[in-house]
């Protein structure tokens, strides 16, 4: 009897200990986003939330936000000049709109003007630039002559063409998140495609997303994504709700699950992203982990 009972101890206490480990690791950083390496190879760290308005329809126009553009074209390209120098539209956007109006009038592609390499936006063809190739400086529009551009997501689906809006995450409905282009994390198989979760630590919402596009940080949501965190979720998509949902502190726990929870499956649609990111979140832990990483003051 004093045996069983010593055994049900022992995994009384055992169990406690896996219960205690499964939120604790190593320090990981990537880039800016300050992580803890799980001990099951996934990762978590507190950061802010940027949003990303990539995939949308209305993200970005030719003519600007004053005819209903989400953002300005200055968040979605890299400017090369005839000098040699490149910069991002987001660093300098009054230079940036100085070049994008020029070239705009030029063809996009004068060697003596410059060009902008398009990532926010889809584009097409290529420019030598102070002799650099310069790929993807021509931005495609939609083709129902509204004057928006296509945006795309990395997550896309090729049943559909590259100029073709519907072959990507549209930030209005697709709760997603960006990564950064790093070796590290596809070292540990955390990729496009994958899920993970977020938590606000102000409204206390958590929000299962899919990993859809590469961008500067970990730490960037959709407006899909940005709203429900923000305990929102039937915000409209205005220009004025970006900022209202944008959080400047770092009170969102973005936790990276990788491969081992699955992949998303096509087609991307609202329902069935976040199905699948739901399931992939019970799969890694659910609810109980999450609280245990929250409650980890060392992540």
């Amino acid at each position: 009897m004093r045996k069983v009972v010593a055994i049900i101890i022992a995994c009384l206490i055992a169990s406690t200990v896996l219960a205690e480990e499964d939120c604790t690791g190593a320090k990981h950083v990537i880039g800016e986003f300050n992580s803890t390496l799980l001990t099951d190879g996934s990762i978590a760290g507190w950061a802010r939330n940027h949003v990303n308005v990539d995939g949308m329809r209305t993200a970005y126009h030719k003519v600007g936000t004053s005819k209903g553009a989400m953002t300005t074209v200055c968040n979605a390209g890299e400017a090369y000049l005839p000098n040699g120098t490149a910069f991002h539209g987001a660093d300098d956007c009054n230079a940036f709109i100085e070049l994008y109006r020029t070239a705009l009038k030029k063809g996009w592609k004068d060697p003596n003007i410059g060009a902008i390499r398009w990532y926010g936006v889809v584009g097409t063809d290529e420019a030598t630039i102070a002799g650099r190739t310069v790929k993807g400086v021509i931005p495609t529009e939609q083709p129902d002559d509204s004057g928006f551009f296509v945006s795309p997501t990395k997550l896309a689906d090729s049943k559909y063409k590259v100029t073709n809006q519907q072959r990507y995450l549209n930030a209005e409905v697709i709760p997603y998140a960006t990564i950064t282009d790093s070796n590290k994390l596809i070292s540990l198989g955390i990729k496009v495609g994958t899920f993970g979760v977020a938590y606000n630590r102000i409204t206390q919402q958590t929000v299962t997303f899919v990993v859809g596009d590469i961008g500067p940080r970990v730490g960037e949501g959709s407006f899909a994504l940005s709203k429900m965190l923000a305990g929102e979720p039937n915000l409209l998509a205005t220009k004025a709700n970006l900022r209202r949902v944008s959080i400047d502190a770092p009170n969102i726990l973005w936790v990276l699950f990788g491969t081992r929870t699955g992949l998303a499956e096509k087609p991307y649609t609202d329902v069935s992203i976040k199905q699948a990111a739901a399931k992939a979140f019970d799969t890694w832990g659910g609810t109980s982990r999450l609280d245990r990483c929250i409650a980890n003051g060392e992540i």
